[in-house]
């Protein structure tokens, strides 16, 4: 149940509304009076959490301090509910990523390396200043500012102190984004576990949601395949990127999301530390229009100047008379668009030619680096 306070003629909070009610959490918005601000208050159902911190000591929550990481203001243990905490948090306007993917939000390739690049410095923070795992990173848990340029780690129900090996017990989160190692009944997690969940995360911010209305009706062959030890969902997924994502930044997520824990990033420092590199020397795609192969993509170089002083370039790719046609054209500093490059062979491509498309970005970004 929401906290109101210690005094009921005089209560802290004002519950405004619900926002979710499912068998694992309620969560409602609300206004702290005294601050005048608003807040969120998540109740935490934590049976079979019994190792989490929220469990044994949550005034520990109160010491995790970070820029990219969700304060807790307040906790208290439910008293309708013996297994359950309600924790109180900031209410972040922008939403959670879970929220703009389903928006249909499609964050431009430098926008989603740099929330990604705070999401994995939250989580080394996390690590290696309190030894904790968070166990349950996945969009739903990820915050955003109001204008969605700031990423925050939260929702702390789930987090677990590593022992002295670095390693906690496996929980029962979010299927889709659990580790491999964590689908057991016996497994363990480490630092590395972490990391491939918030890859998962970074995956989806780079190339889009998951196909959950599929994966929402294989949920038993998603525990099957998390029991055997195996990745929550088929090896295609993780090999699908859309084809403006340059193979530095893939490699960079196929790391993180290896189904081996040894052939992952050691640390999430290592991640952010990749991601704010790429920051600076990838071109800034957006897919604007259409999906998958199809539509139009807008992208801008270089990345850390005034938009005043970027070279902008757009991609058009479409099927004409059976075949793929890619065309790229320049803004020029008389505010006209021209031809800028277009697919060398004129009887066009195979319109499932995702491997052809991807070089035409390459291509395009060669010549806008290098072009006066």
């Amino acid at each position: 149940m929401p906290i109101h306070g210690d005094r009921l003629d005089k209560p802290t909070y004002r519950i405004l509304r619900t926002i979710n009610h499912t068998g694992v959490a309620e969560v409602h918005l609300s206004e702290h009076l005294v601050f005048g601000e608003r807040t969120v208050q998540k109740t935490f159902d934590v049976f079979g959490l019994e190792d989490s911190i929220a469990y044994q000591e949550p005034q520990l929550l109160r010491q995790i301090k970070h820029p990219n990481i969700v304060p807790v203001f307040d906790a208290q243990p439910d008293p309708d509910h013996e297994d359950a905490i309600t924790m109180v948090m900031p209410f972040y306007e922008g939403g959670s990523v879970s929220d703009a993917l389903m928006e249909g939000q499609r964050f431009s390739l430098v926008h989603a390396a740099g929330l990604g690049a705070e999401i994995f410095t939250a989580l080394h923070h996390l690590h290696v200043h309190h030894g904790y795992l968070h166990r349950d990173n996945k969009p739903g848990n990820v915050f955003l500012s109001g204008d969605r340029r700031t990423a925050y780690v939260g929702d702390f129900g789930s987090v677990g102190k590593m022992d002295e090996h670095g390693e906690t017990g496996s929980v029962e989160t979010t299927p889709l984004y659990r580790p491999p190692e964590a689908g057991p009944k016996t497994g363990r997690m480490t630092v590395r576990s972490d990391v491939y969940s918030a890859g998962m995360v970074l995956h989806e911010l780079v190339t889009g949601r998951f196909p959950y209305e599929i994966l929402d009706t294989e949920i038993l062959r998603v525990e099957r395949r998390l029991a055997a030890g195996q990745r929550s969902i088929p090896d295609r997924y993780f090999a699908s990127f859309a084809p403006h994502v340059p193979d530095e930044l893939r490699r960079v997520i196929t790391k993180a999301t290896a189904k081996r824990p040894q052939d992952r990033w050691s640390h999430a420092g290592a991640v952010a530390r990749a991601l704010f590199s790429l920051q600076r020397r990838m071109v800034d795609w957006r897919h604007i229009d259409g999906d998958e192969l199809d539509g139009r993509w807008e992208g801008f170089w270089p990345p850390q100047v005034p938009p005043a002083r970027q070279r902008q370039v757009e991609i058009e790719s479409s099927i004409v008379k059976g075949r793929r046609r890619l065309v790229a054209r320049r803004l020029g500093t008389s505010g006209r668009w021209s031809r800028f490059a277009a697919f060398p062979d004129i009887r066009g491509l195979a319109p499932a030619d995702a491997a052809s498309v991807h070089d035409f970005f390459r291509l395009t970004e060669a010549r806008l680096r290098v072009v006066d």
